[in-house]
């Protein structure tokens, strides 16, 4: 208790004290905001994967491959090359990811050589068949519902990441 009291016994000391602890708090906050984000990021990737899975069943000869990541070429996970494979998917489907992700990208004013990432999948949402559209450019994430039909956007957000 005497060393608490000593940070505190003179103005000065006080002042100082309270300056670090405010610091303190703020790093401590920014560390869980960022983990914030992170969990927030790896519960979408994980959600993406049990849709893939899902579509994965429905197709007939469970024969869906793994789509590409078009910022890295890579494989993704959260992404589904072919949806399923079901005559109304199938008929419903128009416009390709990759058109998707031309549209989302015009929207938003971003060359798709300047995303750091993109990521896309097929879905079906209240009725209607659809692809969500992730755009990452430098601090901020953008959001894209398009429609698989027609190509018109259903919902669009942009967040700061490290909100």
């Amino acid at each position: 208790m005497e060393k608490v009291k000593g940070l505190f016994s003179t103005p000065k000391r006080a002042i100082i004290t309270v300056v670090v602890m405010l610091l303190m708090l703020g790093i401590l906050g920014a560390g869980i905001a960022v983990a914030a984000v992170y969990l927030d990021y790896r519960g979408d990737m994980i959600e993406n994967k049990i849709e893939q899975e899902m579509y994965e069943r429905l197709n007939n000869d469970g024969n869906a491959a793994p789509a590409q990541d078009t910022a890295s070429g890579s494989q993704s996970s959260d992404a589904v090359a072919n949806p399923p494979t079901q005559n109304d998917a199938a008929n419903a489907q128009k416009i390709t990811a990759e058109q998707a992700e031309d549209i989302a990208l015009k929207d938003a004013g971003i060359a798709r050589t300047d995303a750091d990432r993109i990521s896309s999948h097929f879905e079906m949402d209240d009725g209607f068949y659809q692809y969500e559209v992730h755009i990452f450019e430098g601090e901020y994430e953008y959001e894209y519902t398009v429609s698989a039909e027609d190509g018109s956007i259903f919902e669009k957000d942009m967040d700061y990441i490290f909100d």
